[in-house]
């Protein structure tokens, strides 16, 4: 029996991948951003049309005369999987992003990253540097080989404007009705109107011109949410929001310092970081990083199991509400021989995010290792648009 033109074509289009077609390779796009001097804009990286990638790095090149300081970086996926490292060298920074099932580029309505760049103070007004992925970037997919990428427009950083939307406190989370979320920037108005993923869901208070406050009328998970001020019709600002937790201590080695965790907002009880074998080559190390999304202190217990399933140690750790933690293994476990192919346990009365990393200390180099959650429900994960 032959089939109808009609139904053959509509056959052929049910039939068609998931992802869009309409490029063969990946075309990226930096955001242009204008806020004024000593404001906070949010860079954000995007795909033009959605392409599923399992793993990146990028090459990110930014004007220092123009920059003072990045103040966050955030790593976005459709189910809130990927996480990654991120190293500043001047105007320079490298980030490296996983995503194990290939979920990081899927969802159009949000970037790849976020990179919240403070402008300098004394930046003058009209003052503009380029920000661009570097040439050298790779992308991955889930098969393993590389996406070509066929288009690469950078974006830029122009001092100017009135608004801009400098942090969003919680930046992850469930925040209830009758909790506040506080926008810090500058510029607001009594008449700035505050949208979360293009909806007023709630009321607006008007702090001052550097503060605006935001109560949802229903219940609000955070993480990843699109958040936009607005003065009239024609000032926006836009930012994805990001948790950053407030570091408490520090490493006593500077390149953990200078490392940048990207998160992913899933949290968990209990979580395995199985350390590489090259973890415990001379130069090289493994490091753990944790962090509380949560209102009430969480007690954290992290146990190393050796390569053999033997028990080496464990430590007891504190971690008060929304605060991030980093820490290289032997500096938790001084005594321990070695750490490579080595399991950490972590266990906590909180729900908690958690990251390993390794890399080398003579090269400067930090790499995501994977964490294995447990007991993670989709209330916990990330929201998307």
């Amino acid at each position: 029996m032959k089939m109808p033109l009609k139904s053959l074509l509509l056959l052929c289009a049910c039939l068609l991948p998931a992802f869009g077609a309409k490029y063969a390779g990946l075309w990226l796009e930096v955001s242009k951003e204008t806020v004024p001097a000593g404001g906070v804009a949010q860079v954000r990286i995007t795909l033009t049309e959605p392409k599923p990638i399992i793993r990146t790095r990028m090459e990110l090149n930014f004007d220092e005369s123009v920059v003072d300081s990045v103040a966050n970086i955030g790593v976005f996926s459709e189910n809130g999987e990927a996480v990654g490292t991120a190293l500043r060298w001047g105007g320079q920074i490298d980030v490296e992003v996983v995503s194990p099932t290939a979920n990081l580029g899927t969802v159009e309505e949000i970037p790849l990253l976020g990179l919240s760049m403070r402008l300098r103070r004394d930046a003058p007004a009209g003052a503009s540097g380029a920000v661009r992925i570097r040439s050298g970037s790779t992308f991955y997919k889930a098969s393993g080989d590389k996406w070509y990428v066929e288009s690469n427009a950078p974006g830029s950083l122009t001092v100017g404007g009135e608004l801009s939307i400098d942090d969003v406190i919680p930046g992850g989370g469930v925040v209830n009705p009758g909790e506040t979320v506080k926008i810090v920037g500058h510029g607001f108005r009594p008449d700035t109107v505050v949208k979360f993923d293009g909806q007023a869901a709630g009321a607006t208070y008007f702090i001052s011109e550097n503060e605006l406050q935001f109560r949802p009328d229903s219940p609000m998970q955070m993480d990843q949410r699109v958040v936009s001020a607005a003065n009239g019709d024609t000032v926006v600002q836009t930012v994805v929001a990001v948790l950053k937790g407030m570091q408490r201590s520090w490493s006593a080695y500077d390149l953990l310092a200078a490392v940048t965790p990207l998160f992913s907002p899933r949290a968990a009880r209990s979580a395995t970081v199985a350390l590489p074998v090259s973890a415990g080559e001379a130069g090289n190390f493994a490091a753990l990083a944790l962090q509380n999304p949560e209102d009430a202190a969480a007690n954290v217990k992290v146990e190393l199991v050796g390569a053999d399933g033997s028990t080496v140690g464990a430590v007891v750790l504190i971690l008060t509400a929304h605060e991030r933690f980093m820490r290289l293994a032997p500096e938790l476990f001084p005594y321990a021989r070695s750490v490579g192919g080595a399991t950490l346990k972590i266990d906590s009365d909180q729900p908690i995010q958690v990251l390993g990393m390794e890399g080398s200390l003579v090269e400067g180099t930090a790499h995501p290792v994977i964490p294995t959650m447990v007991g993670v429900s989709p209330a916990s994960f990330s929201r998307v648009p």
